[in-house]
């Protein structure tokens, strides 16, 4: 049961129980400066949770001390050549700047202007925006399906391994629901029920126009959700998630 949120490094809200509060702690997930908030909304840092211990901080090492500089042997002086150029009273030439026609200008600012078209059609692929058609095109193929609890643990047993099959990746997960809620971001997710064994769980992202597809979502619900696959930090993150069309509704589906 959540009892529990912690602010990561990026910002997200991540829900934790108890059990797996004290143990991001003791594996230096979190550190006494990170924000814990409470089912309440009540938020201080970690130092001030009760009972809550933390990873030993390492002893800094002791500087090392720094080589001797060898002595720099001084050369003798060389004789001065009158031929020489005098640099400071050298004549100085004044920077003109090369004439341009007109014609070149236009032509150097429609370049300009083709090089923004260029960049702002590769930005539009990718972010948000990106992920979303992916996901779309995705919902097509499901060429990657993997039941939530199973993707929770291949992140567990090795997280290189994970991301290499997942990371980067618009993945389909399917499981049941363990809450539905909105991180400090404010943002809508789905939570799925943990494995047995573990601490964490698989946490769907979903954006703000397709919140309104959660309004009926309860805890023990059986569903499947596309999402593009953020890696872990605690839980498994997918993001720009949306609920896929063809949910089966016979829970024994969803047991791996």
């Amino acid at each position: 049961m959540t009892n529990w949120y912690y602010h990561n490094k990026n910002g997200e809200k991540i829900a934790v129980t108890s059990k797996q509060l004290q143990a991001l702690a003791q594996h230096g997930i979190i550190t006494p400066e990170t924000i814990i908030e409470t089912e309440e909304g009540k938020t201080a840092p970690a130092s001030k949770v009760k009972g809550l211990t933390f990873a030993e901080a390492k002893p800094s090492q002791a500087p090392q001390p720094k080589p001797a500089v060898p002595p720099i042997k001084a050369t003798p002086a060389q004789p001065v050549n009158e031929n020489l150029i005098d640099i400071e009273h050298a004549p100085k030439k004044k920077f003109q700047m090369p004439k341009m026609t007109v014609g070149r200008i236009i032509g150097i600012a429609s370049g300009v202007l083709v090089l923004f078209i260029i960049i702002g059609i590769a930005s539009s692929g990718g972010g948000s925006g990106g992920h979303r058609k992916a996901v779309d095109d995705y919902e097509q193929s499901l060429s990657t399906t993997v039941p939530a609890n199973m993707l929770t643990i291949a992140y567990n047993s090795n997280k290189v391994t994970a991301d290499n099959d997942y990371k980067g990746k618009a993945i389909l997960v399917y499981g049941k629901v363990d809450s539905v809620g909105k991180d400090i971001r404010n943002k809508a997710f789905v939570a799925f029920a943990s494995p047995k064994g573990t601490l964490f769980t698989v946490q769907c992202f979903f954006d703000k126009g397709r919140e309104s597809e959660l309004e009926n979502m309860r805890k023990g619900d059986y569903v499947a959700i596309v999402g593009y696959c953020k890696g872990a930090t605690g839980n498994v993150i997918l993001d720009n998630c949306k609920f896929h069309s063809k949910s089966p509704t016979n829970s024994s589906y969803w047991m791996p």
